[in-house]
């Protein structure tokens, strides 16, 4: 009987047991997010250019064509038009007079203009 206990024993220890975060890789590929990124990569890419003659234009090529770097810039970036969209959208909010709930901030930037750029 002590055999069968150990057999038993035996085979739990050695089956295959999935982890989760396995299990969670294997379906990445349907989620939203991804979704999302894969189609901004695609339209990122440069599909007349052959990878293996210019593989910077291959996979860049259609960001960079309808993303110029802005002349008062040096390098342009997908986080740099991110912080650009914010730090607009933020400027618009405060300087909206239609905004009450920035009120005290607006009496602060007013008060030392020098001091906190636009």
């Amino acid at each position: 009987m002590w055999w069968l206990s150990l057999f038993v024993t035996l085979c739990f220890c050695t089956s295959p047991i999935t982890p989760k975060h396995e299990n969670d890789l294997k379906n990445v590929g349907n989620t939203a997010g991804y979704k999302v990124a894969s189609d901004i990569l695609t339209k990122s890419m440069n599909f007349s250019v052959d990878p293996c003659e210019d593989f910077f234009e291959f996979t860049c090529g259609n960001w960079i064509a309808k993303h110029p770097i802005p002349s008062h810039r040096s390098s342009y970036s997908q986080f740099i038009n991110l912080a650009d969209k914010v730090h607009d959208k933020m400027r618009g909010e405060i300087s909206s007079s239609a905004n009450e709930k920035n009120w005290g901030f607006k009496q602060e930037k007013n008060r030392c203009p020098d001091k906190i750029g636009d």
